[in-house]
């Protein structure tokens, strides 16, 4: 072969390899973009906590049982200065005092690099007013937690901001454990985004909740954007009260049980009231009350079949034990309630039509200024949060033989024990504390000619 052919070769499988290339980054963008942004990354202007960190902490030794003692949001900003730059392995941290952190941006706990591995708890108190803004990964209190613990946390008024994984507690967990923790706010992004968590890949997660809006594209959900269980060795969910979704992604065989929800919804596809992608996967003792917004594979508790005469839907769906064995789901369709028995016993008739202006109060986090006009269908609760657990409170049904159509905050928070309804807790679940917040759980009776009866139960936890 002559040189002047040689180069036309070499020119032409140039021009094949460059036109491959070419072609092949889509691709490869999307196999590698959770890869990117992962750092954080400061905006001029922006004033954040880690630059105004304490130099020490309150008290304690970071070991288990002497845990480090955080008093102040300097304090906790030194948390993540510390993690972030790859100190505080496995210490243990103890937050003892309310903290608000309004007025600066936070910057998450745990990069890629040094994830967070440690175990932050509370006792009672709030982190308030946590603000996170930008276009980065994930994103939360807790940004990257690999093998670490979160107890108790309890955030509110949360205005969290991302791109993808993005959570209000945690961004991306791995290998974690989480319970009775709670979240409130607003939480947005674009894929794997949830109030609680934006991604969790074998996890254990226990009696938590959310209650605001959550708004992302893909896998969103109020609890967990996306639950994964793809190359580690363990996952589950037991327990998980939400505000706005439950899981929207979960894989393989996690467990959910006591799932609630109370809150906003929105994105384009995997949107689930309670789950919206259901892969092998058991679920009880589930209830939700909000809207849920989505253009394919979303549903009032299945993305996976939706509803399409319900493109946007207000509703509560519940779960009700020890009751012929069959589940209730009680939905809102322009403006009327609706009550579908598990089964296949159909659509049953509501006695009373105080439901959908209840369950739209308490969506919007209000009560009814007139409660009497309601009649005997309205029990109504106020209940305070201590620093060691709710305190007791009950009222009277008028009548036995209710039964609730969810347990409500795990196991023994909210029962009916004959005609009272009451709230509690009990040794096994010490230190849940409760968002602050209105929640409606309605109580319910078979009639003898197939009608429900309900008598609508709104708790206020302050």
């Amino acid at each position: 072969m002559g040189k002047g052919k040689m180069m036309t070769v070499l020119r032409r499988r140039a021009v094949v390899f460059l036109f491959a290339a070419l072609m092949a980054w889509p691709v490869t963008y999307l196999i590698f973009r959770d890869w990117g942004n992962w750092e954080f990354v400061r905006v001029p202007g922006r004033e954040y906590w880690i630059d105004h960190a304490a130099d020490g902490f309150a008290g304690g030794s970071g070991g288990w049982g002497d845990p480090y003692v955080i008093e102040t949001a300097e304090q906790l900003a030194l948390v993540a200065k510390r993690v972030n730059e790859g100190g505080a392995k496995g210490a243990h941290f103890h937050i003892s005092s309310d903290i608000d952190l309004s007025g600066r941006d936070w910057v998450p706990i745990g990069t890629r690099e040094n994830p967070f591995t440690g175990h932050l708890e509370s006792t009672g108190a709030v982190v308030s007013n946590l603000t996170i803004r930008g276009d980065r990964d994930g994103q939360g209190l807790v940004g990257v937690m690999e093998q670490g613990r979160l107890s108790s946390v309890t955030l509110e008024s949360v205005d969290v901001e991302g791109r993808d994984r993005v959570g209000g507690l945690v961004g991306d967990g791995d290998y974690t454990y989480i319970e009775n923790c709670g979240v409130s706010g607003s939480v947005r992004g674009r894929d794997r985004v949830g109030g609680l968590a934006g991604y969790l890949d074998w996890n254990f997660c226990k009696f938590n909740l959310y209650r605001g809006e959550v708004t992302g594209r893909e896998e969103v959900g109020g609890l967990v954007g996306r639950w994964a269980k793809e190359s580690r060795k363990w996952s589950g969910c037991e327990g998980g009260m939400a505000s706005a979704s439950s899981c929207a992604s979960i894989w393989n065989s996690a467990r959910v049980f006591f799932s609630g929800v109370v809150g906003r919804v929105s994105g384009e596809r995997w949107v689930g009231g309670i789950v919206g992608r259901l892969m092998c996967i058991g679920i009880r003792e589930k209830f939700f009350y909000g809207e849920v917004k989505g253009k394919s594979h979303f549903g009032l508790i299945l993305g996976e079949a939706p509803f399409a005469d319900y493109p946007t839907v207000t509703f509560y769906s519940g779960l009700v034990w020890h009751m012929q064995g069959m589940g209730v789901t009680f939905f809102l369709k322009n403006g009327e309630l609706f009550a579908e028995l598990g089964g296949g016993a159909g659509v049953v008739s509501v006695v009373g039509t105080e439901g959908a202006t209840l369950l739209q109060a308490a969506v919007e986090g209000r009560i009814p200024e007139d409660l009497s006009v309601f009649g005997n269908r309205v029990r109504y609760l106020e209940v305070k949060r201590t620093a060691e657990w709710p305190e007791s409170a009950a009222v009277s049904l008028g009548e036995e033989g209710y039964q609730p159509a969810v347990r409500f905050l795990g196991n023994m928070f909210f029962n009916v024990e004959g005609s009272t309804v009451k709230t509690s807790l009990d040794d096994e679940h010490y230190g849940f504390y409760a968002p602050r917040g209105l929640y409606c759980i309605p109580c319910v009776k078979f009639l003898d000619d197939d009608t429900l009866d309900v008598t609508w139960v709104l708790i206020r936890v302050v």
